[in-house]
């Protein structure tokens, strides 16, 4: 497996990129990274994300892959999508949105109850996984500068992803050798949930 935070240099020398979190980048001790804790909201890193990476046209690539990522988290309730699992990569004069990292899905475990189950970052004023529907994500764009109906679409896009996605990686020879039951049981979740996704984009 690769580091996204490391670079090899000629002669082979590995060099570090320096990697700040969402709290670090904005001045918020990590002890409050939940945003209904006082922590950063959506809002606030992409104001970052604009203001930070340059030029102007990277900055709004780095805003749509952020709204993709809150748009994952929705769709598979990857309730732990704080503050610190947002990241930006510095190099020398450039910022970058870091990949994804440590991204879970609720849906693993037994003991859970989706009606109950809440965001880390308010998406349009809810919290709430089911309660989430396409007005709250249009009136997301909207206070954010985006395009309601581009990003409706883009949501939508990844929606129809996600099955396959998680259905490609449990067949992965790595994670059948681990002889788990877990890969097959979240993909068939994760299945399920994406029907309802659709319907609640429509609402």
């Amino acid at each position: 497996m690769q580091r996204y935070d490391r670079r090899q240099m000629a002669g082979g020398t590995i060099t570090r990129i320096h990697q700040e979190d969402m709290c670090q980048a904005l001045g918020v001790p990590p002890t409050t990274k939940y945003q209904n804790e006082g922590g950063p909201t959506p809002e606030q890193v992409i104001e970052l994300l604009r203001r930070s990476v340059i030029p102007a046209r990277l900055a709004a690539t780095a805003v749509n892959r952020f709204v993709d990522a809150l748009a994952f988290n929705w769709i598979i309730y990857g309730t732990d999508g704080h503050a610190k699992n947002y990241s930006l990569l510095l190099s020398g004069s450039q910022v970058r949105l870091a990949p994804l990292y440590d991204v879970a899905s609720a849906l693993a475990y037994d003991d859970m109850y989706p009606p109950k189950l809440r965001m880390a970052m308010k998406i349009g004023g809810e919290y709430r996984v089911e309660a989430t529907t396409g007005r709250h994500w249009r009136n997301f764009a909207a206070a954010n500068g985006l395009d309601p109906d581009e990003t409706i679409a883009r949501i939508a896009r990844i929606v129809e992803r996600v099955p396959d996605a998680f259905e490609t990686v449990a067949k992965a020879e790595t994670i059948r050798n681990l002889k788990s039951k877990l890969p097959d049981r979240l993909t068939e979740r994760i299945s399920a949930e994406v029907e309802k996704c659709r319907t609640r984009l429509r609402h």
